[in-house]
């Protein structure tokens, strides 16, 4: 939420959670983001992995493990996000279509 801004679009990847912890995650643990916590994650449960690192709130570690894993700028249909005046500025979003149209 902290790096919306309009104009712009984030892009990301995704990180499998099992179903157990996926349903213990409440509209508040999402806008807290109390959900993207390592140890909030390892108290539902979940056994640490090295994708887990990616989660840390560390600025050095983040920025080192972004530096070493780096993506491409692309819309992917199952984790970006715009503000919807810039998505009909580039001629819009169909939503008939599948895998993001």
């Amino acid at each position: 939420m902290k790096h919306k801004e309009e104009g712009y679009f984030l892009s990301g990847g995704y990180f499998k959670l099992p179903m157990s912890i996926s349903e213990k995650i409440t509209e508040q643990d999402i806008l807290t983001q109390n959900c993207f916590s390592i140890s909030w994650l390892k108290k539902q449960g979940l056994a640490f992995n090295f994708k887990l690192t990616k989660l840390t709130h560390n600025k050095w570690l983040a920025t080192f493990m972004n530096w070493i894993t780096p993506t491409k700028r692309s819309w992917n249909g199952h984790n970006s996000s715009g503000f919807k005046k810039d998505i009909l500025a580039v001629n819009g979003f169909n939503e008939a279509m599948k895998y993001g149209g």
